[in-house]
């Protein structure tokens, strides 16, 4: 049953001496390697879901369906990047070291916010449905449908990854991938291999999930105490939401921009492309997810948490070099095996998706040093720095100079960005700002 709401439940803590810090958790280099391990393995599944479900789209559809489904998918991201950032990551802030009372009620706040927020999706899906054109229009109803059930997996996820219970994380993602092979497998004997039904193949996997997170933690989403969870820790919250709509953000807007401005099957190559980089968006995607909570046990040692932050950073760029090392070597025939059609124009955006990669890591690696140190106003500058500088350069390549244009400003703008704030962080840790 879920543990109700105390009062000293919602009470903001102030210093590294309050409640948020009252618990004990295993904090040896074994306990920590476990934690970052089943982490590691709930994020492998759930980008495993993503890359296969993508893949068979690329595999099966025309790049006209290709383009909707990555559209309505970059939708999804959207929304679900900023409830990570708004509820996602201030409960790892504020709750990654509390105890298992306080991290109870704030996981059925969270909980809530995701219902909260999912049916908000659904309402926008629901009046963007009137002026889009096929097959996009329909794709997007089924993104509306399922978003609330989507968010409420994504909610069960971060907040038992924070708590250091990644196992169960890992089983609800496990449970998605059982419901999608099927789905999919419906769906091909159906012949229906268009991108709304190949979409709600993948999603109506997660849906059930997110409702499967309910009997798995035994804690009920809570939408009144959502409300408080946002009021009492917006001085977290707000910036972060900022910081995730101006940055990321800003790219799932250049994509849908990028879909107004050129054919879906430009929209189709960049997903192409973007999917022979798949291991390097894992792992960045897992870092926030894994790495937040860590860095919160190590910040009261400067040597230790600073280490741990170039770390991420080097850890990233590793897999960026080799994964791209990799696909360039990759023979036509075999590539063309993988993507079929999409091989050729897929393998001409690696030069640029992976410098952008490369400086994507080192974005990532400062923020999650600076959201440790619950310095949220410095990543929230150095994300509006890279949403607007990202955006901007989009639109002005994708009108200049197409397809190509666009992807060498993304990989211009996140090069640049990331340098700096990581530098940035560095001289902040240098001066012993570790509080």
């Amino acid at each position: 049953m879920p543990v109700p709401l105390a009062p000293c439940c919602w009470r903001r803590p102030v210093s590294e001496s309050t409640a948020t810090d009252t618990a004990t958790p295993d904090r040896t280099v074994a306990g920590s390697g476990r934690r970052t391990l089943w982490g590691l393995i709930d994020q492998c599944l759930s980008s495993g879901s993503n890359f296969t479900a993508a893949l068979l789209v690329v595999r099966s559809s025309s790049l006209e369906h290709v383009g909707a489904w990555s559209l309505a998918y970059a939708s999804y991201l959207f929304s679900v990047g900023g409830f990570r950032a708004f509820a996602g990551r201030t409960y790892a802030i504020r709750f990654a070291t509390a105890d298992p009372e306080r991290q109870r009620a704030g996981q059925s706040a969270v909980c809530g916010l995701a219902l909260i927020a999912g049916l908000g999706v659904t309402a926008c899906c629901a009046a963007a449905s009137f002026v889009l054109p096929e097959p996009l229009r329909t794709t997007t109803l089924v993104l509306g449908v399922l978003c609330p059930a989507l968010l409420l997996q994504d909610a069960w996820r971060f907040t038992l990854v924070a708590r250091g219970r990644a196992t169960q994380a890992a089983l609800l993602d496990a449970i998605w991938i059982t419901v999608e092979i099927p789905a999919f497998l419906l769906v091909f004997a159906s012949g229906q291999r268009t991108a709304a039904w190949l979409f709600g193949a993948w999603s109506i996997g997660g849906a059930i999930s997110g409702v499967a997170g309910v009997a798995l933690t035994g804690v009920l989403p809570s939408c009144r105490n959502a409300l408080r969870f946002a009021r009492t820790h917006g001085d977290v919250s707000w910036p972060l939401l900022g910081e995730q709509i101006l940055s990321q953000g800003a790219n799932q807007l250049g994509v849908l921009a990028l879909g107004a401005l050129l054919p879906l099957g430009a929209i189709g190559q960049l997903r192409a492309g973007q999917l022979l980089l798949s291991p390097i968006n894992l792992a960045q995607q897992a870092t926030p997810l894994v790495a937040l909570p860590e860095a919160r046990r190590r910040r009261g040692a400067t040597r230790a948490f600073t280490g741990y932050v170039t770390g991420i950073a080097a850890s990233l760029g590793a897999v960026t070099l080799a994964v791209t090392i990799g696909w360039a070597a990759m023979p036509d025939r075999l590539g063309g095996a993988i993507l079929h059609d999409g091989w050729h124009p897929a393998s001409s955006l690696l030069p640029p998706l992976a410098i952008r990669n490369v400086g994507g890591g080192l974005l990532i690696a400062a923020a999650v040093g600076f959201q440790a140190l619950e310095r949220a106003g410095s990543s929230l500058r150095f994300g509006a720095a890279r949403g607007a500088i990202s955006l901007a350069g989009v639109l002005a390549g994708a009108t200049a100079f197409g397809l190509n244009g666009a992807v060498w400003a993304m990989a211009l703008a996140d090069t640049t960005v990331g340098l700096v704030a990581f530098a940035s962080f560095r001289r902040l840790t240098a001066r012993g700002t570790s509080s």
